[in-house]
């Protein structure tokens, strides 16, 4: 989530910079006409490119510090170093093959300048395979013992050079098979594609259900950053990805396509601005007239985290484990959005679908067709509302502040978010092998889950408890970070 994270906020600079330096907005204010001003937003311009010029080399150093139990910062400068020598592996076999081409001809033939290596343009699977070779590396061996008289090399100092040997190795063999590996990401991309507003739809649903396993990141990467989202080729060079190429044509000041959009912020908007809202309204209208006001912050908080971030667990998990029927309906819903707003044409990009990207790439952008999302945004609301108030009253399900009496429930007061509480409900730090957080959920590794109370969890203002033998996800939200930062704290990490 590191790479991701940086790469929504460079896209905001993206947005602010194109936006106020476009011809047309100066056309119609000449203040951003003036040198100075001018130069400050092709300033934020100029920076924000970075988030997709260098992404791959951060997922390549964001993979294992992300999985690693212990030693994350090595896994990390092992891995920039990791990816960098696969380039040169790669460059040395390109050369020895006679195969590498001068700068006008490297689109054509699939090469690029990586970190000033002429390479295979592999985008972000060339840092994702880095990351996990470089992870695999780190576990296996970060504790090695060599004879005496290399000891200094030993132990986490040998991460660095093992994935700088293993990694230069495997660059000698990638010209043989990526071409392979490409065509099958471009099948894949030919498939969506050609689907029409089919695909978007697929899309969206598909993302809700592997949300379920917090595993939507995986294809979220492939459609924005490979050629399973498209290609293009933006001010003469190719670009693959839809978040590529959006942020592509967005820089270059070129019309914005529809095919790349049409899998971007646009189509979620409709779910998260208006959709989730309702939700959350809808159950605190059939909640208990006694219970409104204890629920009405949780509400107010998962509505308004949706609808400015695109964030949308803290609402989902309210009724997700107390109705799946309705997270069912949610996905349908999810995926005909993201269909919709492309059949009407609209053009707004980026990465959250919440109303910042909606004014950044919606208001601020000519051609975005930004007042589609209004109509389209109310009919969603009106749905959403009726539909989750009429099931959840017909069959009586037990959202928050509808619980029976003694019933354990999500509470604002003592213990929320409370770093010891949490700490004892997972069974103590010793019952701990490993802790980490996306954006909504601690990621934990536990040696006995059984000594887990899911109750005191629920209490302490978990929205959900998921588990996979000795894998554990706890739901907090928006507030999981500094959750996560308590518990580290409380462990003496």
């Amino acid at each position: 989530m590191f790479p991701i994270a940086t790469l929504a906020a460079m896209g905001i600079l993206v947005g602010l910079g194109s936006s106020f330096t476009a011809p047309a907005m100066m056309a119609r204010m000449s203040f951003f006409k003036i040198p100075a001003v001018y130069n400050v937003f092709s300033f934020m311009n100029t920076v924000g490119s970075f988030g997709f010029t260098y992404l791959p080399v951060m997922f390549a150093m964001s993979i294992p510090f992300g999985l690693a139990r212990k030693n994350k910062g090595v896994g990390a400068i092992a891995a920039l170093a990791g990816y960098i020598s696969l380039n040169m592996g790669i460059n040395f076999m390109l050369q020895q093959q006679g195969m590498l081409v001068s700068a006008s001809k490297m689109q054509s033939a699939g090469q690029s300048l990586v970190l000033g290596i002429q390479t295979l343009e592999m985008g972000v699977l060339g840092g994702i395979f880095v990351g996990l070779i470089v992870y695999a590396l780190l576990e296996r061996y970060q504790s090695i013992k060599l004879p005496d008289a290399f000891s200094f090399f030993g132990g986490i100092r040998f991460i660095p050079i093992i994935s700088v040997i293993v990694c230069s190795i495997l660059g000698l063999g990638v010209p043989f098979v990526w071409p392979t590996v490409q065509g099958w990401i471009i099948g894949l991309g030919h498939i969506i594609q050609n689907a029409g507003v089919f695909g978007p739809f697929l899309y969206g649903i598909a993302l809700a259900v592997l949300k379920l396993m917090g595993l939507h990141h995986i294809l979220l990467a492939m459609i924005r950053f490979t050629d399973a989202g498209g290609t293009a080729v933006v001010a003469g060079k190719t670009v693959h990805g839809a978040l590529n190429v959006f942020y592509a044509e967005l820089n270059a000041g070129v019309p914005i396509s529809g095919k790349a959009t049409a899998f971007l912020s646009q189509g979620f908007m409709p779910t998260f601005m208006f959709g989730l809202p309702a939700i959350c309204l809808a159950i605190y209208f059939t909640a208990k007239s006694k219970n409104r006001d204890r629920i009405k912050g949780i509400l107010i908080s998962a509505a308004l985290v949706g609808f400015v971030s695109g964030i949308s667990e803290p609402t989902e998990y309210l009724f997700l484990f107390v109705s799946p029927i309705l997270y069912v309906f949610h996905t349908i819903m999810q995926g005909l959005s993201l269909s919709v707003m492309a059949l009407l044409g609209a053009r707004m990009g980026n990465t959250d679908g919440g109303v910042i990207d909606w004014i950044l790439f919606g208001w601020l952008q000519p051609g975005s067709k930004w007042w589609i999302l209004i109509p389209v945004g109310l009919v969603w609301f009106a749905i959403y509302f009726f539909v989750f108030r009429w099931y959840i009253l017909r069959k009586n399900v037990k959202t928050p502040g509808r619980e029976d009496d003694g019933d354990v429930v999500m509470t604002k007061g003592n213990g929320i978010y409370d770093p010891k509480v949490i700490l004892g409900a997972l069974g103590g730090a010793t019952n701990i092998d490993s802790l980490d957080n996306c954006v909504t959920r601690l990621r934990l590794m536990l040696k006995d889950p059984s000594k887990m109370d899911e109750d005191v969890l629920k209490q302490s203002g978990a929205l959900a408890v998921v588990k996979a033998d000795k894998a554990v996800q706890v739901v907090y939200g928006a507030q999981v970070q500094s959750v996560k930062d308590g518990l580290e704290k409380e462990m003496g990490i």
